[in-house]
């Protein structure tokens, strides 16, 4: 709650509020599906402020000023574990400079661990595409379908496809990934 209530309190007083909890059919303090209550309160707060601030971001990337064309680069979590080696030579030829076979190898051993976490920051060797699609079986289809509601326009310019069923979700088979729009 703590660190939602941070993310909140840093929200523009003049932006638009996107009505939450209510809209999605739940009430303050009901106990559905793992919902309600002070913290789902506040994490829905702080999701809005944060895909608001990212949308706003993506827009400005879109439609770049001339001084940003062409300075700053795209790199989802998703295309790093799903091919670290070829993502990390981007990152690197972007910047100018040559990726070491010793970064390389250490790229791989980090996205290709048998481990895991149930820290997301904690920095360990672990399966990475493992870590990547953990969401599609930690929350509930009603969970999932709130954050596209809040974080529909980021989502979209990233490449990050809606779901439509709870089995949709749970069929790893199928990625829900396609090409950016950056």
């Amino acid at each position: 709650i703590r660190e939602s209530l941070q993310v909140v309190r840093s929200r523009d007083p003049r932006a638009h509020r996107m009505p939450f909890l209510e809209a999605a059919g739940h009430k303050l303090g009901a106990k559905k599906e793992g919902m309600g209550g002070p913290a789902d309160y506040h994490a829905l707060g702080a999701m809005e402020v944060i895909c608001n601030s990212m949308a706003k971001t993506l827009q400005t990337a879109l439609q770049p000023p001339d001084w940003l064309q062409g300075h700053y680069l795209v790199v989802r979590y998703e295309d790093l574990v799903g091919d670290p080696v070829k993502t990390l030579r981007r990152v690197y030829d972007f910047v100018g400079l040559l990726v070491s076979p010793e970064m390389e190898q250490f790229a791989l051993n980090m996205t290709s661990g048998s481990g895991s976490s149930s820290k997301p920051f904690v920095v360990s060797a672990r399966n990475a595409t493992q870590a990547a699609n953990a969401w599609r079986t930690a929350l509930t289809f009603q969970q999932i379908k709130q954050v596209e509601e809040f974080c529909y326009q980021p989502m979209a310019v990233l490449g990050y496809e809606r779901v439509n069923s709870p089995e949709e979700v749970k069929d790893l088979s199928k990625t829900l990934l396609r090409k950016p729009r950056l």
